[in-house]
Order: C-alpha cells, then structure tokens, then sequence
C-alpha cells in the first residue's frame, strides 16, 4: 500500500457495513488501499446484495416500534443471522484472502453489522421531527438501541437515508419531512 492510500484511508470516515448500499462506493478508499480488483469487486457486491437482503428480511419479521409523544422508536428484535454472518465471512475471505479479507471486515466493522447479526436489537433508530428557526419540519434520527435508552450517533436531514427507509417504508412513515 503507497503512503498516500494510507494517509487516505486513515482519514476517511469509513461507513459501517450495515449502512453501505454498495459494498464499494466510486473511489471508496478501503477498495483502493487493499487493491480490489473490478472482479473481485463485481462478486463480492452480488454477494453482498443477496446477504444484505436476507439479513433485512429477517429485520422486517421482527420489526416493532413505539410511539411516544413526539419521537418514533422503530427497532428488529434479536434475530439468528449468524449463518448469514458466516456466508459472507467466507465469501470475502475466498475472493481477497485472508489477509486482504480481514483488513476489509476490520474496516467496515463487520462482526458488529447487523445488531451482531442479530445476537442484540438492530436497526434501532429514534425519529422525531424537529422545528428549524425557519420554521420548517426536518427530521432528527439518531441511533438508538432501545426505546429508553440513550440516542448515540444522530443527526438532522429533511429525508429518512436510504438504509433506515427500508425500515419505515415498512410502517407506512413518508420519507420526506413534511414541507420540506
């Protein structure tokens, strides 16, 4: 690896695996420094969309949420996806190595994706709307991993992302904050 991926890779905010709708985004710095190539990238995306899918499956089947005065906690229940965990694991350990697989899954955080794949609650997420000074309605999401739990990681957009929409689609919430 040049000094400069690395110098790149060590600032890079790296999303958690659970967050990524492409395993590799364009110009995705893990991608660059651990030198996947465009086949390698090609299979372990196909791969990572078919686990990826499976594992909000089982998210959906155990979806529940609470209404509390203004804020909606929305989370899946603990759920079995080890095997899941394993599949994709192995699937990118085969295609890069051992040792440019566990460099991948070290970066992306993949043995936490998922709740732990399902051994605590995931897709734990609190939404409430928040008045701007200009009187619009955006949304605040933060992380949450119980109703009455402490909010970690949070911020304000007028959208729902994508990786939390497939949550809400399921309950009925718009993903646009009202008259934004």
């Amino acid at each position: 690896m040049s000094p400069g991926d690395l110098v790149a890779l060590s600032r890079a905010d790296q999303p958690r695996l659970e967050d990524r709708v492409l395993l590799f985004a364009d110009g995705d710095p893990v991608a660059k420094a651990l030198g996947v190539t465009e086949d390698e990238r090609a299979e372990l995306e196909r791969e990572w969309g078919i686990v990826k899918d499976a594992v909000h499956g089982l998210q959906k089947k155990a979806l529940h949420y609470q209404q509390r005065d203004d804020e909606l906690w929305i989370g899946a229940e603990p759920f079995d996806g080890r095997e899941l965990q394993s599949r994709f694991r192995e699937s990118v350990l085969a295609r890069l190595g051992p040792e440019r697989g566990e460099a991948f899954l070290a970066m992306t955080k993949a043995e936490d994706a998922f709740g732990g794949w399902g051994s605590r609650s995931s897709a734990a997420y609190s939404i409430k709307y928040e008045r701007q000074p200009d009187s619009t309605l955006l949304f605040r999401i933060s992380e949450k991993p119980s109703p009455d739990g402490p909010a970690g990681r949070s911020w304000i957009s007028n959208r729902i992302p994508e990786h939390i929409r497939e949550i809400t689609d399921e309950l009925g919430i718009s993903s646009e904050a009202p008259g934004s």
